[in-house]
């Protein structure tokens, strides 16, 4: 009776998955073919020397490395890799509203999930195989276009050229939610966290196309809200720049900025604003400025804070799972 169960559900959303699956395909030739074309063109160019603290490099003429073909780099790709994240960080909501709402929604508006509990077939394992498959389809099309992504930016991800970034187009520094909610595990956690928030909408609606707005707005707004919670899922780390300092902590790690403040001769905290003088060297001087403190998460605090997220995803997915098989059980029946 399972496997029957999984049949009916492949075959109700056959559409989408068809429809998912040409996505994947197309990503998948898009992805491969502008990786390569990039990591021939950092390998034609020796753009590698432009990461860490070796990025003066690219910028001398003794070296032969001209400043233009850092920025021909930049011009070439940063579309691209925006673009491509975008639409990864699309795919979420597509699975919540397209997956997830019509799920339940559409046999519980139409009445044939009567047909379906006429069978022996129990409401529980009905709703169990429902959700096992969906998530099954999510799992390998949201992990899919995670790691496509992920392997396409994995080049420029080596080739940083500028301060606060983590990729070679200054564009988009790593902690941008593009291309951010593209990689790893947190564009796989929130696929699952939209499909779990549309099978819940559609359950208790009863109604596809309400369930796919409520969907909708539910997952864009959670990622607002996750987006705004990011920076403080990972303890912020602290470090002093000095006055008339060059290579600063952060623009040798590409780091994320947090707050920072001025620390005068005597130890005392100035705030970042004390200084709006037209004279601003006479302001520092005045208030005996020494250098800035300043907070930010270097680039080694990106996995922590993906892993961080996309905990807070499955527990949020997991938790939208039990309640629709609570509900299910209690649910009068239809």
């Amino acid at each position: 009776m399972t496997k029957g169960l999984v049949w009916l559900v492949l075959r109700q959303h056959r559409v989408v998955l068809w429809a998912g699956a040409v996505l994947v395909l197309v990503a998948a030739v898009y992805m491969t073919w502008q990786r390569a074309d990039m990591v021939a063109y950092i390998n034609a160019h020796d753009i590698v020397r432009c990461r860490g603290t070796a990025r003066a490099a690219c910028w001398s003429d003794e070296e032969g490395f001209r400043p233009n073909t850092v920025y021909a780099f930049e011009r070439k790709y940063a579309g691209p890799l925006r673009n491509g994240a975008r639409v990864c960080v699309a795919v979420p909501a597509l699975i919540g509203v397209f997956v997830g709402s019509p799920l339940f929604a559409r046999e519980l508006e139409s009445g044939t999930h009567r047909l379906v509990w006429s069978q022996s077939v129990s409401r529980t394992r009905w709703l169990a195989v429902k959700l096992g498959v969906a998530t099954g389809i999510t799992l390998a099309a949201a992990g899919a276009m995670a790691a496509l992504y992920t392997w396409w930016w994995a080049p420029a991800h080596a080739v940083s050229t500028r301060a606060h970034d983590v990729m070679g187009p200054a564009e988009l520094p790593w902690f941008n939610s593009v291309p951010y909610n593209a990689i790893g595990p947190v564009a796989v956690a929130w696929a699952l966290l939209a499909l779990m928030t549309g099978a819940a909408a559609g359950l208790l609606l009863r109604r596809t196309l309400p369930a796919m707005a409520v969907t909708l707005a539910a997952t864009v707004g959670a990622q607002f809200g996750l987006r705004a919670l990011r920076p403080d899922l990972v303890d912020w780390e602290s470090g002093f720049e000095p006055i008339g300092s060059v290579a600063t902590t952060m623009q040798l790690g590409y780091a994320w900025e947090g707050r920072w403040d001025w620390i005068t001769d005597s130890g005392r905290i100035q705030p970042s604003g004390v200084c709006t003088d037209v004279d601003w060297d006479a302001c520092m001087a005045r208030h005996h400025v020494i250098g800035q403190l300043h907070d930010f998460h270097p680039p080694s605090h990106f996995w922590p804070m993906q892993w961080a997220e996309a905990g807070i995803c499955l527990a949020a997915a997991a938790a939208l799972a039990a309640f629709c098989l609570w509900w299910i059980r209690r649910a009068p029946a239809v």
